[in-house]
């Protein structure tokens, strides 16, 4: 009960509600425009990240049916690692002659964990892809590339909402009447920052 009173009284801040929510600090000092504007942003953002990582979801499922339809790809494997194989590699095969000269690379006198290093990291069978033709596999790849660029587009609304939250708080702190707690004081000769206990 005590710590919940705590935790209550340090949210009565208004610098701290910005750092939780750019505009809740806006909001308790009675500046309700302002306090919109920042939740409209903060908002906006929130959108914008879940539609960027949506998309995102749906490329990568429009490319994995895609590689499905016309390069055999195994309709089971979306993980990352097959992902990344089909889109590099033309065929299976040519992914598997790599994990070969790996394979003798890292074991050059033990031909059971070459092979065993092989199957590990190989795809046969079901697992096995051949594109039939360059544009299908560059096509194959765009997709890939937009999915990936949404994934880095919704990192950016994440940095977008962390600024968001320190406008909110510069707003409170310097710009936002009734907060006598903190403030920028200035005397001739003299700039400083405030803040009363």
């Amino acid at each position: 009960m005590i710590i919940a009173l705590y935790i209550l009284s340090i949210f009565n801040e208004p610098i701290l509600r910005s750092a939780v929510l750019p505009g809740w600090g806006e909001y308790s000092l009675q500046s309700r425009t302002k306090a919109e504007a920042f939740f409209m942003i903060e908002g906006g953002l929130w959108l914008l990240y879940g539609g960027f990582y949506y998309y995102s979801g749906r490329m990568n499922d429009n490319a994995h049916s895609f590689a499905v339809e016309e390069a055999g790809a195994n309709p089971a494997r979306k993980d990352d690692d097959y992902m990344k194989g089909v889109e590099k590699y033309m065929a299976s095969d040519e992914y598997n002659e790599g994990i070969e000269r790996d394979a003798s690379t890292y074991y050059p006198d033990d031909l059971e964990r070459q092979q065993s290093y092989i199957q590990e990291n190989g795809f046969f069978g079901e697992d096995s892809w051949s594109w039939s033709n360059t544009d299908d596999f560059l096509l194959f790849w765009n997709k890939r590339r937009a999915a990936r660029e949404a994934v880095r587009d919704a990192s950016f609304c994440l940095g977008l909402a962390l600024f968001n939250r320190v406008a909110s708080i510069v707003d409170v702190a310097f710009f936002t009447p009734r907060n006598p707690k903190f403030g920028l004081k200035a005397t001739p000769g003299q700039v400083g920052l405030v803040y009363k206990f």
